[in-house]
């Protein structure tokens, strides 16, 4: 639905900002939006006031939300320059979306892309718990869970105890381990 949309500013941002939910909202946004929503508005209560749609997209720069979804061809007729220099300061993405597309779609398809996210992560935690159970039943120590737990994360595993002892540490670890070490020190 959003082929025709016309993304401003964040292009970059868009795709390293996550997206948690989605809201359609108008003037005043108080505390009604949440950090990582993709918010949507026609911008009814702004109309060509510039100013406050200034104020408006601050409001949703200060809500830290994802981007910012304003439907043109009615209320808002095209996103003054002002607005887009507001959103490429705090590199907000400004998505302008045709007043045709209707925002019961895109919240759809936003609902819909994050639920197969959730799913997606759901069966990846699953096939890890699954990799773990059978390692450890082989008999493996928590240096080769660490091992399976960095494959699935993409990132260096170690695993302390309570008394901030290691007890086993993925390869490639060593950078993260000196941090370790430092910080349990202090």
């Amino acid at each position: 639905s959003m082929e025709r949309a016309i993304v401003h500013t964040g292009s970059v941002e868009l795709h390293k900002r996550p997206v948690e939910s989605v809201s359609v909202i108008e003037i005043p946004v108080e505390n009604f939006v949440r950090k990582h929503e993709l918010v949507l508005t026609t911008g009814i209560g702004c109309g060509n006031d510039s100013l406050l749609l200034q104020e408006f997209v601050q409001d949703i720069v200060d809500s830290e939300a994802a981007a910012l979804g304003i439907a043109t061809g009615r209320h808002v007729m095209e996103i003054p320059s002002e607005v887009v220099t507001l959103a490429e300061r705090y590199h907000l993405p400004i998505i302008e979306i045709p007043w045709d597309i209707r925002f019961a779609d895109v919240t759809e398809e936003v609902l819909s892309g994050l639920h197969q996210w959730h799913l997606s992560i759901s069966k990846q935690s699953e096939q890890m718990q699954n990799s773990l159970l059978l390692l450890f039943l082989r008999g493996a120590d928590l240096s080769q869970a660490a091992e399976i737990v960095k494959n699935q994360i993409g990132s260096p595993v170690v695993i302390i105890d309570r008394d901030g002892l290691v007890k086993g540490k993925s390869k490639d670890s060593e950078n993260f381990l000196i941090k370790w070490e430092s910080y349990a020190q202090s």
